[in-house]
């Protein structure tokens, strides 16, 4: 996606952090919603409005649930900032961009990080936060299983994202790879990998 002062065309492409919606993307952000919800139908069976019918609930859900987590929060206690925490694992080496490869999310990069961190000797600075591999992993003998972290329980990823995402992401897992492809081109600088 070019930035505001690259012309269209020119090659240049936005670096994002996140897949959060950037501000210049916000205007086509209810086009790419429409996408999706369009797009759940037609692998759901269900209506457009019943997928929103159901989003709305979801919400109100969580919006309670979290209501409910942060009256239970306790602000007095202080918890001592212990230092930078990094998390990393081999298999995050095999995470690239099938049908771009020159998209700037790829092994090289996250390899690279970690080179230079280590070249400036900061690793031994950062409070290193285990990865929970999955015991399965190497008892159904999948290649790098002894680097396979484990997945997120549902629990865990409502904390951040809504359950129509999480049941969209979860989709993703029998689609071809120019399904994943399509939908990614939704999002901004968001890429699916199998």
């Amino acid at each position: 996606m070019a930035s505001g002062s690259d012309p269209p065309g020119s090659g240049v492409k936005s670096v994002r952090r996140s897949p959060r919606l950037s501000p210049q993307s916000c205007r086509s952000a209810a086009a790419r919603v429409r996408q999706l919800l369009l797009w759940l139908q037609a692998v759901g069976g269900v209506s457009l409005q019943e997928v929103k019918r159901r989003g709305r609930m979801e919400r109100s859900r969580e919006e309670e649930g979290l209501s409910g987590r942060l009256k239970t929060l306790d602000l007095c206690s202080r918890s001592a900032a212990s230092g930078t925490g990094l998390v990393y694992s081999q298999i995050f080496t095999q995470h690239q961009n099938l049908w771009d490869i020159s998209h700037v999310e790829s092994p090289d990069r996250v390899t690279a990080i970690m080179s230079e961190l280590q070249r400036r000797e900061l690793l031994s600075l950062c409070v290193t936060v285990e990865v929970s591999l999955d015991p399965t992993c190497a008892a159904a003998g999948r290649p790098g299983s002894d680097l396979c972290p484990r997945e997120a329980a549902e629990e865990e990823l409502l904390l951040a994202h809504t359950k129509l995402y999480v049941d969209a992401m979860r989709a993703t897992q029998t689609m071809t790879q120019t399904e994943l492809q399509s939908l990614s081109d939704g999002f901004d600088s968001v890429y699916l990998h199998p």
